[in-house]
């Protein structure tokens, strides 16, 4: 059965733009795109092919939508279950550092000063 987990869009040490900025919707885009990233580069680390699909996905709340990365997984799946939760486990503390300078650099285009 297909299933999922919820991950950030960023790294867990790291700022990141908070909802309801008038800059939300396009730096969190970015910082989205490049987690995903990051986890995909991640994966590559430990297994020679991704077996799960990583997602952004946006989510509505009273207070505006906000971005979650998710994980589906088929459950039925040891290899994907395995991957899956590894990640969970393995989520980044930091972005790595071409990550960080591209969102430092969209960031600035934008007038927005991400560190």
């Amino acid at each position: 059965m297909r299933d999922h987990l919820s991950l950030d869009t960023t790294p867990y040490d790291e700022p990141c733009i908070q909802l309801g900025h008038e800059l939300y919707r396009s730096i969190t885009s970015m910082e989205a795109h490049l987690m995903k990233q990051q986890l995909e580069e991640l994966l590559l680390t430990k297994y020679s092919d991704i077996l799960v699909n990583i997602t952004i996905t946006q989510c509505p709340h009273d207070f505006g939508t906000y971005y979650q990365l998710y994980v589906y997984f088929d459950d039925d799946n040891e290899q994907q279950v395995r991957q899956a939760y590894w990640l969970d486990e393995n989520f980044p503390a930091e972005w790595n550092p071409d990550k960080l300078k591209t969102l430092s650099e969209y960031c600035k285009n934008k007038g927005f000063s991400y560190t």
